[in-house]
């Protein structure tokens, strides 16, 4: 993971000399970061969501008889 720096020097002192608050830059970009973060493990959850529900569902009635194939009892 390439990390960026949360108070990039340049707007930093851009933003002094403006007479800004540079604290204000690394709230920003924390939020923005905190959100991206957020974004893809929301994604991710989705995915799990998706794979647990269609694992839960039971064979169609059509390939009951496949099942009840590898189910058979050994002589």
């Amino acid at each position: 993971m390439t990390r960026t720096p949360l108070r990039p020097l340049a707007r930093i002192l851009s933003a002094r000399d403006r007479g800004e608050n540079p604290d204000a830059i690394e709230r920003e970009n924390l939020r923005l970061r905190h959100e991206a973060m957020r974004d893809k493990a929301r994604l991710r959850a989705e995915g799990r969501l998706l794979v647990m529900g269609c694992c839960s569902f039971p064979p169609s009635p059509s390939s009951a008889p496949a099942w009840a194939f590898w189910r058979r009892p050994t002589r």
